[in-house]
């Protein structure tokens, strides 16, 4: 459940990681590991929408929970994927959000040792990116560059598509234009194709402070679509062969060969690659 609230955040659709939480509710009591999954689900949601004071006491209280059940002899079932659970990370963002600068960078450098003697790549990755936010003085950039480079051996796209996001702004920042917008422009690529709508609007958003057209999400290129032709669409955006799309939607390859065809004429287009330019935002 903790992951299915996680993906409707990564998917800018709060209302639903909010819903996602309330089968949490039983296990908010307890001090054992589950304990600590639902109250950091629940300061994630919080601080979506924008309640830090209520994410810093969910936080803080996964972290009650998560030592307990350490206390207890509990095994870690840690965050995502068995990672680290961040809760020290997600309270100093949440403290950042309340102007509490040293409560963050206290929280943030905790979270950072802990992720360096137990964590994986990804976990001091994203420590080293809450450091980065909670302490904007001490060399942000560095160990944003750290932390990217610490995921080119994982698989952790979507952490690593962020945290260039960030290395982007630091870069604006300092004038190096010609280093930023290609990174945002595969930022932007990358977050199109998942749907990942906040982390697609922040890159956007930046580009088009710099001049640039933001590019659409593939929902929005399709729009007007019927429901029969998005379906074909998108299945053939993602490399699908007619017949293993048909096979895929159960209906016949003509019905899918129809389907693009009206696809393509909608679009202005006359070839599958053709279609993916115009989705990727790279056609002429």
């Amino acid at each position: 459940m903790t992951l299915t609230v996680d993906c409707h955040l990564a998917l800018g659709d709060v209302n639903a990681a909010a819903l996602a939480t309330r089968r949490l509710t039983p296990y908010l009591e307890d001090d054992l590991r589950p304990s600590s999954l639902a109250h950091h689900a629940r300061g994630e949601v919080a601080a979506a929408e924008g309640r830090a004071d209520l994410a810093v006491d969910h936080f803080h209280a996964a972290g009650h929970a998560d030592l307990a059940a350490e206390r207890a002899g509990d095994a870690p079932c840690g965050g995502l994927s068995g990672r680290l659970l961040p809760w020290q990370g997600g309270a100093a963002l949440a403290h950042v959000a309340l102007g509490r600068r040293a409560e963050a960078h206290d929280l943030a450098e905790a979270q950072l040792a802990a992720a360096q003697i137990h964590g994986e790549p990804y976990d001091v990755a994203l420590a080293l990116r809450t450091l980065a936010v909670a302490a904007p003085t001490e060399a942000p950039l560095a160990r944003l560059q750290q932390a990217r480079d610490l995921l080119l051996t994982t698989d952790a796209a979507r952490l690593r598509a962020q945290i260039e996001t960030d290395v982007a702004s630091h870069l604006v920042m300092s004038g190096r234009l010609e280093e930023a917008v290609p990174m945002l422009r595969s930022v932007e690529r990358y977050a199109a194709r998942h749907d990942l709508r906040p982390l697609h609007a922040r890159a956007g958003r930046m580009l088009e402070r710099l001049g640039h057209q933001r590019h659409r999400l593939e929902d929005e290129v399709l729009a007007h679509l019927t429901a029969g032709e998005r379906r074909v669409a998108h299945l053939a955006l993602r490399g699908y062969t007619n017949r293993r799309i048909a096979e895929q939607l159960g209906v016949s390859v003509k019905a899918v060969e129809s389907h693009l065809s009206k696809a393509y004429r909608k679009l202005g287009v006359e070839s599958r690659r053709a279609m993916v330019d115009v989705v990727e935002g790279t056609s002429a």
